[in-house]
């Protein structure tokens, strides 16, 4: 184990490419999943808008044509998020008796089945099951790698749909269902490159402590910390093992206890903003991109789309360091305030005249716009909080909640949306994103007042000032008694703490 001199920042992304390579690949290979999730919510927008899948999906009208329905589109988009609810007691069950890694094993094997249900469909219920089981997959493999994520402490990084929406445009000249079935058959890739990369990756510290695993914990720890000194490495373990309640048996853990005491706020924290963010108009940045940028008269919506994904990817990348620059807090208000002001502007230009090419314009750029935002505010953001909020014990089970009312408030948004917006139904087009502007107020309002900082805060921090039900105001300015001088010291004082038994004795002594 190499030692890192005393003045050295290993907070900084160059020191872990430097000195840590092991916890970048780490961290690259976990965000497949997020790439996996990214893929099958994009390519199903690019697929739907591809005439050889509208004429084998398609309703026929009178005139002999076919077109998707609004009731089609709903139940195609829609459905597939039911599959959460079954995924969040997978989770919750599999992510503690068999650990993170072989978790995401299953979440991997599930998708594959998914996707060859998809690309062999005939028929839309055998469309919709694959796309069902699927999003199963998809929601235990973002699940767990989001805990493993948060629990490894990087940063995380996504790729999102950029390759999805390349290769819609790229295969949405071709006429037979080859231009519909290669893109679905292609998510087969993700899982299998991930099943194979996970064998690189030890599960997280944590989930060892939690079963009593001192040994494979610490050397967990030490796989993914190149440059750090023995002392480091101590002091971070020794922080660990002071989470809440670490290592009560795990089978003892409830359902009904995220809602309890202090933990209650934890989690409406990260449900409200599971919920708001689908509420911003991600959908239409999203698997609804292409027939949003069609109906509003395009040239050639794929290609925005494309450029869309791209701009995504970039507001991904600039995420990752607004995080930390800014703070969450910070980067919420932003982003709510941002956001809302694009969907006041489109909402707006939805009363001007629908044929006039500056208006068709101007809708797209904004379009691309607030893809890039989204992307760099509330994408990153989500997940992060997901895992960060929960304290050690409960992380599984609610960070597996705060997904289930992602997938369930993406599942009203894309089964209502259509009605309110397509030509068929409400017609409001593109005045649907002043609804959108309205829940931006809101979570400006709600982030103001309620929202704490959680940066740069270890977890055993985070449950000190939660169980002190500290006001969000107080959270920047409080000095914890339980960062790694202090522990270390109050061990060494104690003599040494050489089990979590003994932590959990003495935690409240501090």
């Amino acid at each position: 184990m190499g030692s890192a001199s005393g003045n050295v920042d290993h907070t900084t992304a160059k020191f872990h490419f430097l000195h840590n390579r092991r916890l970048v690949l780490t961290v690259l290979i976990l965000t497949q999943a997020y790439i996996c999730f990214g893929y099958d919510a994009a390519i199903i927008g690019g697929v739907l808008a591809m005439p050889a899948f509208v004429n084998r999906f398609g309703v026929e009208q009178p005139d002999g044509t076919k077109i998707l329905t609004a009731s089609r589109v709903s139940v195609i988009t829609a459905t597939r998020t039911s599959a959460s609810i079954p995924a969040v007691f997978a989770c919750q069950y599999l992510g503690n008796k068999w650990g993170r890694k072989r978790t995401i094993w299953f979440g991997c094997a599930t998708c594959l089945l998914g996707t060859a249900l998809q690309t062999g469909s005939v028929e839309e219920v055998m469309l919709t099951l694959g796309l069902t089981v699927a999003n199963f997959g998809y929601f235990v493999m973002v699940s767990m790698a989001s805990t493993l994520i948060i629990e490894l402490s990087p940063p995380s990084i996504g790729l999102m749909g950029v390759l999805s929406a390349g290769i819609s445009w790229g295969t949405f000249h071709y006429k037979s269902e080859f231009s519909f079935r290669m893109p679905l058959g292609l998510q087969n890739l993700f899982p299998i490159t991930m099943a194979v990369s996970m064998f690189y990756v030890m599960d997280s510290p944590t989930s060892y402590l939690i079963v009593g695993d001192d040994t494979n914990a610490l050397k967990s720890l030490r796989r993914v910390r190149h440059g750090y000194s023995s002392d480091e490495i101590a002091a971070e373990m020794e922080t660990l093992k002071w989470q809440n309640q670490l290592r009560k048996d795990c089978d003892d853990v409830k359902w009904f206890e995220i809602f309890q005491g202090t933990n209650l706020r934890r989690t409406i924290l990260g449900t409200f903003l599971a919920v708001i963010q689908n509420l911003s108009g991600g959908i239409f940045a999203g698997n609804y991109a292409t027939i949003f940028l069609s109906q509003v008269g395009t040239a050639n919506p794929f290609v925005l789309v494309f450029g869309l994904n791209i701009l995504i990817l970039g507001g991904a990348v600039v995420g990752l360091f607004l995080v930390d620059t800014l703070g969450r807090r910070r980067l919420l208000l932003l982003s709510f305030l941002l956001l809302g002001s694009i969907d006041l502007a489109i909402g707006g230009l939805g009363f001007a005249d629908a044929t006039n090419p500056a208006v068709i314009q101007a809708i797209a750029a904004l379009s691309l716009l607030f893809g890039f935002i989204n992307a760099a505010g509330l994408g990153p953001l989500i997940w992060l909080l997901a895992a960060e909020l929960p304290t050690a014990r409960l992380r599984n089970i609610t960070n597996a909640w705060i997904l289930l009312c992602i997938s369930l408030s993406a599942l009203t948004v894309a089964y209502v949306v259509p009605y309110i917006a397509n030509a068929d139904a409400g017609n409001l087009g593109p005045k649907t994103y002043l609804i959108f502007a309205f829940f931006m107020g809101l979570g400006l309002l709600v982030t103001g007042i309620w929202w704490p900082e959680t940066k740069g805060r270890t977890p055993a921090e985070l449950d000190e000032m939660f169980t002190a039900r500290l006001p969000a105001r107080e959270f920047p300015k409080h000095r914890s008694m339980l960062n790694q001088e202090n522990i270390m010291t109050e061990k060494a004082r104690l003599g040494g703490v050489t089990s979590i038994e003994e932590v959990d004795d003495i935690s409240t002594r501090v």
